[in-house]
């Protein structure tokens, strides 16, 4: 059962989700996004390569609401970084060297600030320069590849605070991009709607989940730099899932890496199940079955 599988996460991450009041739903064991939860940080990883799936950053993962909201991998979790962030929380795939998903929690108080994304610059991440760990992106993976780093936590949610916009340019919260007419375009658009929900929607916080797809049946891709081949995989398609833990909502979309018309994610929402047996992932494993059926298998009409 789905809530099964969400209960072996333990009390901690129920009570980092909780913080500040709760609320449970009729139909599903789901926690209530929290508004004002700041995760507490904490000491610095031990320098070593992961045998298995580890959480390893300079938040307390434990401690973060973001991974109430984690999706469940439903493979092989080896070698797979947990990094938990002030704004969001994110699992690192050392094999394509890129996020395989992050979580973010909006809504209209977390979205205010001056901080401002000049001031901030991309970074390889360094709970990963601190831990060894090789199989990251580094900065001259992009230098000369063509391709953008492209934000999975956009830029534009991170205005609360200088550290957290700083958190955003860490090169685990990216992955390549095709820049004009996607990153610079259609994803940029996609990411500018999904703002403007939360903003217009007092007394509720959006979960939006944000990673790239590779297409099984499509030639594996790697970025070359101006240094030579790299071992940064370059996605085939983007997804972006939110769900409103108000109304109990969820949209989905799927736009492909390449240049596309500007408003191009209104004719690219998919199912939530599509996205899931592309890329291996339960996004919702708190739901249950009745709620999953009817959240994941319909292809939700466009929100306003």
């Amino acid at each position: 059962m789905r809530i099964a599988r969400f209960l072996k996460g333990g009390a901690p991450l129920l009570a980092a989700a909780l913080i500040g009041g709760a609320s449970w739903a009729q139909d599903s064991e789901v926690p209530a996004a929290s508004a004002a939860a700041t995760p507490e940080r904490t000491a610095a990883a031990p320098a070593a390569a992961p045998d298995a799936e580890a959480a390893v950053s300079s938040v307390d993962c434990d401690k973060s609401p973001f991974m109430a909201w984690k999706p469940e991998d439903m493979g092989d979790l080896t070698g797979m970084i947990t990094l938990c962030r002030v704004a969001y929380a994110a699992r690192f795939n050392p094999q394509t060297r890129n996020p395989d998903w992050v979580v973010e929690v909006l809504n209209p108080q977390n979205l205010k600030g001056t901080a401002d994304r000049d001031d901030a610059k991309f970074q390889a991440d360094p709970d990963l320069t601190r831990m060894n760990v090789e199989t990251r992106a580094t900065l001259p993976d992009y230098k000369g590849s063509g391709f953008d780093r492209g934000h999975q936590a956009p830029a534009g949610d991170m205005k609360r605070s200088d550290e957290v916009m700083m958190e955003s340019f860490y090169l685990t919260n990216m992955a390549p991009q095709v820049g004009i007419g996607f990153n610079r375009g259609a994803w940029r658009k996609l990411e500018s709607v999904v703002r403007g929900w939360a903003e217009s929607r007092p007394g509720t916080s959006l979960i939006v989940i944000t990673g790239p797809i590779y297409k099984t049946d499509a030639e594996k891709r790697f970025m070359d730099s101006s240094s030579g081949e790299t071992k940064v995989r370059i996605p085939d398609a983007f997804y972006k899932i939110v769900f409103d833990t108000t109304r109990r909502r969820s949209i989905a979309f799927v736009l492909d890496n390449k240049k596309l018309d500007y408003n191009a994610y209104r004719d690219s929402l998919v199912t939530i199940r599509s996205i899931e047996d592309q890329t291996g992932y339960n996004f919702f494993p708190h739901w249950s079955e009745r709620e999953s059926t009817i959240q994941e298998t319909n292809v939700a009409n466009l929100w306003r």
